[in-house]
């Protein structure tokens, strides 16, 4: 086995003392964890238990909050909705970094007007948010199957 010399037993005793010294500062320096859940979660659980969350957005957003979440990603269809769920959001110190929309992509006749819908969405939510992602998922077609020509679209 080989002999540690006198150099490297200083070294390793000199990083061990500061290691506790230097873990503070960079644990000190970490953001907090920010935990967000989506609005679908708590309009599923609301339907569970009878009741509706979007008929009382306000009351919904205030046990979001109660719950601990820091934020929401909420569902935003239109550029109204954006304008009355955020200060909704605000109200109740939730962040929105990001939101959810649906948009009709197999219809080449609905295909332009709901993409500027989601970008004029987008637009406004991060005007008055921290609006990082936009989740956009494709209309499914209820007991059908899209299509080939569809899915191409």
């Amino acid at each position: 086995m080989p002999r540690t010399s006198r150099r490297d037993f200083l070294q390793i005793v000199a990083a061990a003392a500061s290691a506790p010294l230097t873990s503070r500062f960079v644990f000190a320096a970490k953001p907090q964890l920010h935990v967000a859940c989506n609005q679908f979660c708590w309009i599923n659980m609301y339907q569970r238990h009878g009741k509706n969350f979007n008929a009382d957005l306000d009351t919904g957003f205030a046990e979001v909050k109660k719950s601990g979440m820091d934020g929401v990603e909420a569902m935003l269809g239109s550029v109204a909705a954006a304008d009355q769920i955020v200060p909704l959001l605000n109200k109740h110190g939730l962040a929105m970094r990001s939101c959810y929309t649906g948009a009709t992509l197999h219809e080449a006749d609905q295909v332009q007007a709901n993409i500027d819908k989601v970008v004029a969405t987008s637009a406004r939510a991060k005007e008055l948010t921290d609006l990082r992602i936009v989740v956009v998922n494709p209309t499914p077609l209820r007991g059908e199957t899209k299509t080939d020509a569809q899915l191409a679209t």
